[in-house]
């Protein structure tokens, strides 16, 4: 279950940023990284909570555009800028679920990763699985 981050699981969180900043180019501090999303409003942190253990086990960092189509209508886009799983989750898809949880929440947004957190392909390729598993045409008959 994907669940928004508040000030009591700051230590869950401050761990989880700290397996990320191994995998990406930063020099920012895992507090630096939480300081900058609780600054901005366009800017939020996911906790991931298996339901088996009920323990958070991955957090997902993720921005949310808004733009103005020309129809009028508002179009948002969730970029999603940090996804860390512990290490004795990695082989279970979390990363994936999280993705999924996502878009179950955003169901009309377009979800992307972001070059310079390195989660572009890593998102293509959850957004690829979830359209196969949700498209009734591409099931054999």
């Amino acid at each position: 279950m994907l669940l928004s981050s508040t000030n009591k699981n700051e230590k869950v969180v401050l761990g989880l940023l700290s397996l990320n900043i191994k995998n990406t180019e930063t020099d920012l501090t895992a507090s630096e990284i939480l300081e900058n999303y609780r600054q901005s409003e366009d800017f939020e942190l996911y906790l991931y909570k298996d339901p088996e253990t009920d323990n958070f086990v991955g957090l997902l960092g993720a921005e949310h555009r808004f733009a103005n189509q020309e129809d009028g209508k508002v179009q948002e886009t969730i970029l999603i800028n940090r996804i860390s799983v512990i290490p004795s989750f990695e082989d279970e898809a979390i990363d994936y679920q999280m993705y999924k949880s996502l878009k179950m929440m955003y169901p009309q947004a377009q979800i992307s990763g972001a070059i310079q957190y390195h989660t572009l392909d890593q998102v293509a390729s959850f957004a690829a699985r979830y359209q196969a598993e949700n498209d009734p045409s591409s099931e054999e008959d």
